[in-house]
């Protein structure tokens, strides 16, 4: 899967083989861009890497925890939070304002009421500021 960033409507498109998926999806109850793509704040163009650089998660597959990595160019209100592929949030495992510099945070594959979760993919999103990145991710039991 080779995702493009947002252009600056915050389309982007996802391509799988001679497949290419265009706009954006319903993540739970509101509208979301497709995995891995990045949509700049409301007025802007780019794609965020001016904020957020490095955002990755390791091990991928994983079991029994992958950790959550970027790097914040400044302080930025942050929110970093785990759903399923229904759209319904796992676990929040970041709300606050952080300083600039390198952010770690470890999920254990447990949802908020610290009860395991099945095998399956995952989405994290990362919403720095006005700016929100999606990516997946694979708990292989």
């Amino acid at each position: 899967m080779v995702p493009n960033n947002a252009d600056a409507n915050g389309d982007c498109a996802i391509t799988v083989g001679d497949i290419v998926w265009i706009g954006h999806y319903v993540l739970g109850t509101g509208p979301a861009p497709l995995p891995g793509c990045v949509t700049p704040p409301p007025g802007q163009t780019g794609n965020g890497a001016d904020l957020i650089s490095e955002l990755q998660n390791y091990p991928n597959p994983f079991n029994p925890a992958t950790t959550i990595s970027f790097h914040l160019a400044s302080p930025a209100d942050v929110r970093l939070t785990v759903y399923n592929v229904l759209g319904q949030q796992v676990v929040e495992l970041i709300n606050g304002n952080l300083p600039a510099g390198p952010v770690q945070a470890t999920w254990t594959g447990n949802d908020a009421k610290n009860s395991p979760v099945a095998s399956g993919v995952y989405l994290y999103k990362l919403e720095v500021n006005e700016v929100t990145i999606t990516r997946k991710m694979v708990l292989m039991k």
